[in-house]
């Protein structure tokens, strides 16, 4: 706007002194003569330079017409200063002008249409901020200006113009402080009358390109009637359009806007427009909109839209706005609601492939919301977003576009995020049984990512959904809260899933080399499912709790790293793919058959070992997994063991001992009575999904021998016993070798002194 009343200024400026010089100059022969004068009038008045290098010519009757070429006004001497070398404020390649001579009797002046051919208005702005007016804004004084004011507004009174005709024009405007330019050029305009007080034709032709600004040509057509004495415009018929056409057509952009009317009254301080319509396509995507009334208090700074509704790639929006203060803070505020449309029809229109696992997905997409916003941030209030049979309803708003500050209060219903996803993710998995090693640095990587992501983002609030299910997880009744501040965003969730709960907190620092540290309790949570719909394994089951501290660090000129530990409590489940009863079953036979004893060989087999309870201790450290500490109580045995996993190779090394409590008819095999007190060790490598086991034999032996021989001793022990005359079986029985020839001993000293009583008394 600022631009556009410099230019009618500047335009103003020179139509009025061309009149002004072509009402003087019948008083003279020879109009050339007074050059001179005319550009020292020009300098004192404005204080610019006007020189008229092309021949001045007349015409006297009936109209008094003045005909000229080769133009120009300088730049100001201040901007001249620091740009030398400045194109000319006005230059123009020939100017026509005529006033008819009898009313001017009456002092009345009527202009012939005013022709410029080829003008050229330069505008500059220098780095120190001086511009191209600078000496015709300080050049009078307020008593001259007031003077003058009044001078203009009667010579305007009797003043009319037939039409103005500009060919060729071009306007260019650079700005060194803003380091901002534009130019328009290919500039047309043809008018008429403008101060008839009648409608006349008014149209425009031009092209505008410059600094970010794509080349776009620009037409308009309209009438336009000005009342001077009222101060007032109307335009009526009014139609523009704005082509935009890029090398690539796609990105090409046409525009037409119409509308009935547009009324200014300046003194009512009041404006309005009637049947807004705005038609067009970017590219190949077509769009509309219209705006039935529009409303202007100039008083109130304060815009009024009632109802508007734009219609694009089948999108149909409709909504009011109203825009307060608009020269201080200013605020739009209104409301918006999208019609239901197909999303995937819209993705088809926009040549985005897209084909989700449930055909019927995105058939139905709806949003209604309130909003205010401003300059500087935008509100989002008693929104409802609906996605087929999903809602999502709360308040969203963001403060400071540049650094921006979210807050957010937001609720789910129910949704199933896989039945979102493209359907070919589904069928394009690696078939984990035939992996044999994993990438750990995308892995790494993918772990690293939220702390991008929340590391930058500065967000405070709550998401709640009731029923979510995302990479095939079930979750219920979920509470997440997040809160940012200058060092940290932290997200603590509170989520109901697979019969137990989470409850943790995630943190990121917001340091050069950040760190995303989780901290989380699973409690009572049923591992069989969990794993199964987390694609991780379908070997574990039971009840579990699960504490987890892990830290990832995201150094800048280095890969990720991860750290931390996981503490794994389980009861009443069961270790698939191991079978103890089996290991057990072997280790029998193993015996049996030193013995040369024939064992049956057991059909049955559950492929598993149940457990009682079963803890363990994990230490992460990148792609290797540490366990010192395995305690598994199960029906017949007692399972420790320590040992490694190679997240990267999917592997394992473990170490664990087997300890025999009970028999093993429990599980559904034979008796192995040979086996119980006896420490099994067994190792297990290969990978993760079909481990091989090894049983140490040598050590079972040595165990089992030493068996065997503490009881040929209990049984020696126990005959001696019973020779003296000690019951076996008796609770006070001696405990030990030397115990047992202490007793025996005093056995014998006893029955000496019988035999010599005996012999002494009998």
């Amino acid at each position: 706007m600022k631009i556009l009343k410099i230019m009618g200024s500047i335009l103003i400026i020179a139509i009025l002194l061309l009149i002004t010089a072509a009402v003087a100059l019948p008083l003279v022969i020879d109009p050339n003569d007074y050059k001179e004068q005319i550009s020292d009038t020009i300098k004192e008045q404005t204080g610019l330079t006007l020189a008229i290098d092309g021949n001045l010519s007349l015409s006297v009757f009936p109209w008094l017409g003045i005909k000229t070429e080769q133009v120009t006004i300088s730049q100001p001497d201040i901007v001249l200063t620091s740009m030398p070398e400045a194109a000319p404020l006005i230059s123009v390649e020939a100017i026509s002008v005529g006033v008819k001579l009898l009313p001017l009797l009456n002092k009345a002046i009527e202009v012939d249409t005013v022709l410029l051919q080829k003008p050229e208005i330069t505008f500059l702005v220098t780095a120190t901020g001086s511009d191209s007016l600078a000496s015709i804004n300080g050049s009078s004084s307020e008593e001259t200006s007031e003077n003058k004011s009044s001078d203009s507004t009667q010579a305007i009174a009797a003043l009319s113009i037939a039409g103005m005709d500009i060919t060729d024009g071009k306007v260019t405007y650079s700005n060194q402080q803003e380091k901002t330019n534009f130019i328009l050029e290919n500039l047309n305009i043809n008018s008429g009358d403008l101060l008839s007080q009648q409608a006349v034709p008014f149209s425009l032709t031009a092209t505008i390109s410059g600094q970010d600004i794509t080349p776009t040509d620009i037409t308009l057509d309209s009438k336009v009637a000005l009342n001077k004495d009222a101060l007032a415009i109307s335009i009526s018929d009014f139609v523009t359009s704005v082509t935009q056409q890029n090398v690539n057509n796609a990105d090409s952009v046409e525009v037409t806007t119409e509308f009935d009317t547009f009324d200014y009254q300046h003194q009512a301080g009041t404006s309005s427009i009637k049947s807004l319509t705005i038609t067009g396509k970017m590219g190949d995507i077509p769009f509309s909109g219209s705006i039935p009334s529009t409303d202007i208090s100039l008083e109130q700074k304060s815009v009024s839209i009632p109802e508007f509704t734009i219609d694009s790639l089948g999108i149909k929006t409709s909504g009011d706005v109203s825009l307060k203060n608009w020269d201080g803070m200013g605020m739009a505020i209104g409301h918006i609601h999208v019609a239901p449309f197909d999303a995937k029809e819209v993705l088809q229109k926009l040549k985005i492939d897209y084909s989700p696992k449930q055909a019927s997905a995105l058939d139905r997409v709806e949003l209604t919301s309130g909003f205010n916003g401003t300059a500087n941030g935008l509100s989002l209030n008693k929104t409802t977003v609906s996605i087929d049979n999903t809602e999502l309803t709360g308040d969203i708003s963001i403060i400071d576009y540049t650094n921006p500050k979210y807050q957010f209060d937001l609720s789910l219903s129910a949704i199933n995020i896989d039945n979102y996803l493209p359907a070919q993710q589904a069928s394009t998995n690696n078939n984990n049984e035939t992996q044999t090693s994993v990438d750990t640095t995308e892995a790494l990587r993918a772990l690293a990512a939220p702390i991008a992501l929340l590391q930058s983002i500065y967000a405070n609030g709550v998401f709640r959904a009731q029923d979510l299910m995302a990479s095939n997880i079930q979750i219920d009744n979920a509470v997440i809260t997040v809160a940012s501040n200058q060092q940290t965003t932290t997200i603590t969730p509170a989520i109901k899933l697979y019969k137990g709960s989470l409850d943790g907190k995630m943190t990121v620092d917001k340091t050069p080399d950040p760190t995303l540290s989780i901290i989380s309790t699973l409690k009572n949570i049923q591992l069989e499912p969990l794993l199964i719909d987390a694609d991780i394994t379908d070997q574990f089951s039971g009840t579990a709790n699960i504490d987890k501290n892990i830290t990832v660090t995201n150094v800048a000129s280095s890969k990720p790293t991860v750290t931390g530990s996981m503490r794994v409590v389980a009861k009443d489940g069961a270790i698939k793919g191991i079978d103890i009863k089996k290991i057990l079953d072997d280790s029998q036979a193993k015996i049996d058959a030193l013995r040369g004893k024939q064992t049956p060989t057991a059909n049955t087999t559950e492929d598993k070992t149940r457990f009682a309870e079963m803890s363990a201790t994990l230490l992460i450290d990148n792609h290797i997994i540490t366990n010192n500490d395995l305690s598994i109580k199960a029906p017949v045995s007692r399972i420790t063991g320590k040992g490694t996993v190679d997240i990267q190779q999917q592997t394992l090394d473990y170490a664990s001992t087997i300890t025999v409590v009970n028999t093993n008819e429990g599980q559904g095999g034979k008796e192995a009575n040979d086996l119980k007190g006896i420490t099994i060790p067994v190792r297990f490598t290969g990978p993760l999904t079909s481990p091989n086991y090894q049983i140490d034999f040598e050590a079972l032996l040595k165990a089992n021998s030493s068996q065997k021989l503490e009881q040929e001793k209990d049984k020696l022990k126990n005959k001696l016993l019973d020779k003296l005359g000690v019951d076996s079986n008796d609770n006070d029985k001696p405990a030990s070798t030397q115990a047992i020839k202490e007793q025996a001993k005093d056995k014998l000293e006893d029955k000496l002194k019988e035999k010599l009583f005996d012999k002494l008394f009998k």
